[in-house]
């Protein structure tokens, strides 16, 4: 079946440059990689994702562009496994 949403997503970090967000997290028994998406709420209103292999449970979100300090994002994370991925956690608001 599929996995369960990771619990305890947590901004463990920011900076520049190029803009990057740190992200932690619980660890989903069975999940083979977690993927965090970061939708821009207000400022730079893009949206960037990233990947992680299982058994990580922390992240860099850097994209090469888009990521603006000073706005904010709803942030949330997903586990796959079996190549299914499963509902996304609840939001977290962030601001960079």
């Amino acid at each position: 079946g599929k996995p369960a949403a990771p619990t305890g997503l947590t901004k463990v970090g920011s900076g520049c440059c190029h803009t990057y967000g740190d992200f932690s997290w619980n660890p989903v028994p069975g999940a083979e990689k977690y993927e965090v998406l970061m939708d821009g709420q207000v400022g730079c209103l893009t949206d960037h994702s990233a990947q992680f292999n299982a058994p990580a449970t922390t992240g860099r979100v850097q994209p090469g562009v888009g990521l603006c300090l000073g706005s904010q994002y709803n942030v949330t994370i997903r586990a796959y496994a079996n190549g299914l991925g499963c509902e996304p956690s609840p939001a977290i608001r962030i601001s960079l």
